[in-house]
């Protein structure tokens, strides 16, 4: 429940902005409820310049009303600008990278919490007489002041914002955090049991007698699993829980999600655990990155491919994502193995996560950019540079997958574009990766 409202709150724009309303309401009336009743006690020993009268802060707080709402439909007008431009010139999936960061929704929020205190407190300050001096005022200019400083600081962040090295930058720090998450996730598991990436095929079999399959609540993709309340939803029913759908897959209301092993044929058994098991998974209108990795990657990939499209045709952006392709595949080449087998602490087998393995992730990963850069040779080379950046972490178990997969990128180009400069610039870099894979030259280079 706690993860599911996480991921709603990083979708919405509003949440944070509706906390600072919240505050300047409450704030608006406490320091008017100060100004009327405890006046005497709480400012005796006030500088008096903190203090305005009445009309003078009716005055001050109406002007800070005006600019503020200005300057609000300044940022949003900016705001929209800044959605066009990442929708057109890096990926429509980027935007939620823009809505969910911090201070965009900081700025938004501080604006309009300084136009609702402002006007909060033109409402209440009516109550008072024409000789009381009030603290509001003083308080909405420091309120106002906070909110030049942010707008000034949200326009240094959106000129480094459209720029595309520092959001690939950003999305590289977003997938290795996606990345730990998941590590961690899964070591948690572990300190209750173990996480296995095989199991004996008979013991499977033994507890494939009459399978129940739950559907998926609703249409969407899956945002994420809980995988700790499976494995205790598992424990207590003694029953084994198999994903058959991932993360980021859609699904609709006819599509099995899980598939429950060693269940008794009672039909209101199997609805009560159809019922408690839809609890431990979420599924939303929008893919996100809390469990997510593809997405992220996905990302990369689209800003590849929007800059190698006719339309804007700048290569140069396309060979940055590939090689962070590169070396972010690097680091997720050794945990994603297939599925996963998950014991809990009595050793019984309990979940069954079906993951991708790394194969899987390097194709989808590359194939758009490859299919969409049949002729284009510095494309072709980037891959390969990507290919070799994997290839140096030396994991004698992907060597066959590089391998075809380098084989695969080469016999899919169209060689007859290709010159002899062309040649020995990419089997330079072949016989690097041949090296490294320690495999023979023949097998990969370039005739």
């Amino acid at each position: 429940m706690l993860k599911r409202l996480i991921i709603h709150y990083k979708e919405s724009i509003w949440f944070l902005p509706s906390l600072f309303v919240l505050g300047a309401i409450i704030s608006a009336i406490v320091i008017t409820r100060i100004d009327i009743i405890l006046q005497e006690q709480f400012y005796i020993n006030f500088p008096p310049f903190l203090l305005t009268s009445v009309e003078l802060a009716r005055t001050i707080l109406s002007v800070i009303a005006t600019s503020l709402l200005t300057m609000t439909v300044t940022t949003f007008s900016t705001i929209m600008i800044v959605f066009s431009v990442y929708s057109s010139q890096f990926s429509p999936r980027t935007l939620q990278n823009f809505i969910s960061d911090r201070l965009t929704q900081i700025v938004l929020g501080i604006f309009i919490a300084g136009f609702t205190y402002s006007i909060v407190s033109l409402l209440l300050i009516r109550e008072m007489g024409p000789d009381t001096v009030v603290f509001s005022a003083v308080f909405g200019i420091g309120l106002s002041l906070v909110c030049i400083g942010y707008f000034i600081r949200f326009i240094q962040y959106i000129t480094v914002a459209i720029q595309v090295n520092n959001l690939i930058e950003e999305l590289n720090h977003e997938i290795f955090d996606t990345l730990k998450k998941n590590i961690k996730e899964i070591e948690n598991v572990e300190k209750n049991g173990k996480v296995l990436t095989g199991v004996s095929k008979g013991m499977l079999d033994m507890q494939k007698d009459d399978p129940y399959r739950i559907l998926a609540p609703k249409a969407g993709h899956i945002q994420l699993f809980d995988l700790k309340g499976l494995i205790r939803l598992a424990a207590e029913n003694d029953l084994i829980i198999e994903t058959i759908k991932r993360v980021g897959d859609y699904v609709t209301v006819s599509t099995p999600i899980f598939i429950i092993w060693n269940i008794d044929d009672d039909k209101e058994k199997k609805e009560k655990i159809g019922s408690s098991i839809k609890k431990y998974i979420s599924i939303g209108n929008y893919r996100n990155t809390a469990q997510d990795i593809d997405f992220s990657l996905q990302k990369l990939e689209e800003i590849a491919l929007r800059a190698i499209s006719p339309g804007i045709n700048d290569p140069n952006t396309a060979i940055l994502c590939i090689r962070n392709l590169g070396n972010i595949l690097s680091g997720i080449c050794n945990n994603y193995t297939g599925k996963l087998y998950i014991y809990n602490d009595d050793n019984k087998l309990r979940l069954v996560l079906d993951n991708k393995d790394f194969e899987e992730i390097l194709y989808s990963t590359f194939y758009k950019v490859l299919n969409f850069s049949r002729n284009q040779i510095s494309i072709l080379s980037s891959i390969l540079e990507a290919v070799l950046i994997i290839s140096e972490s030396k994991n004698i178990k992907l060597n066959k997958i590089l391998l075809s997969f380098s084989q695969y990128a080469i016999n899919g180009f169209n060689k007859d574009l290709l010159q002899p400069h062309d040649i020995r610039y990419l089997n330079i870099k072949l016989k690097k990766i041949a090296e490294y894979l320690d495999v023979e030259e023949s097998e990969i280079l370039i005739n």
